[in-house]
């Protein structure tokens, strides 16, 4: 039984591999995909931002600039 769920276990780990490297590229172009951040600063509120965006994917993070050197 222990060989069997270590063999699983493998196996799992060999698709979760298999999916993140394939969920790299565009299946358009099948290029690599480039991610951006984009930094800006909101004077009026007093923050920093910086937006990431990706390939199916992006977000948005910001700190109060006292936090910041």
């Amino acid at each position: 039984m222990k060989i069997n769920r270590i063999i699983l276990i493998l196996l799992l780990i060999v698709v979760f591999v298999m999916a993140f490297g394939c969920a790299a590229t565009n299946p358009e172009t099948e290029d690599y995909v480039v991610s951006r951040v984009t930094k800006f600063v909101d004077r009026e509120s007093d923050v920093t931002c910086w937006v990431y965006d990706s390939y199916n994917s992006g977000g948005i993070s910001c700190l109060p600039n006292k936090y910041i050197n």
